[in-house]
């Protein structure tokens, strides 16, 4: 597992159309840091995003040239999400199916309610037990959901401020 690349991703949530990011974890988990990563340069650019130098020191494998892109000055706005609960409903089934381990300890779910003129979106936190691949687990989870967004995080990690607020905000759907 690539833990700078996951933490990176987990930033870029909210800042880059889900679709994007989702598109980004997947190739990750398939074809790994590499190609993840120059992938993420692009839509980077793509976007007009700007990263934080710690941001920066994430990327594992190549030696950032900071004229490719814009370096974030500190303390600079970002995108906030304020997060509510949700309603269980029959389509949490996908989810669950996909998501069942041993080390699976909660799922919640949450609805986003971004600033601006962009929708509502259901977004599932999956939290784990230490020790699980985050890689391969974002990828599946992320897969095939309609619509929805799924963050899979360890118990007691510490969380950027994203996926903290999803998982506070979120109605447990698992256990029952």
């Amino acid at each position: 597992m690539d833990a700078g690349m996951v933490d990176l991703l987990r930033g870029l949530v909210g800042r880059m159309p889900d679709d994007h990011v989702t598109g980004l974890r997947i190739e990750l988990a398939e074809n790994g840091p590499a190609e993840a990563e120059w992938t993420v340069l692009w839509r980077l650019r793509e976007h007009g995003l700007r990263l934080t130098d710690a941001e920066v020191a994430l990327l594992p494998l190549i030696e950032v040239d900071r004229d490719d892109f814009s370096v974030e000055p500190p303390g600079a706005a970002r995108p906030e999400h304020r997060f509510e609960p949700a309603a269980p409903s029959g389509d949490d089934e996908v989810l669950l199916g996909r998501a069942e381990s041993p080390e699976l300890r909660r799922v919640v779910k949450a609805r986003r309610v971004p600033t601006g003129d962009a929708p509502a979106k259901v977004v599932y936190v999956a939290e784990y037990g230490p020790g699980v691949d985050l890689v391969a687990l974002q990828s599946l989870l992320s897969q095939r959901l309609g619509g929805a967004l799924a963050e899979v995080v360890v118990a007691g990690e510490d969380l950027p401020p994203y996926q903290a607020a999803a998982l506070a905000a979120g109605t447990p759907i698992w256990p029952r």
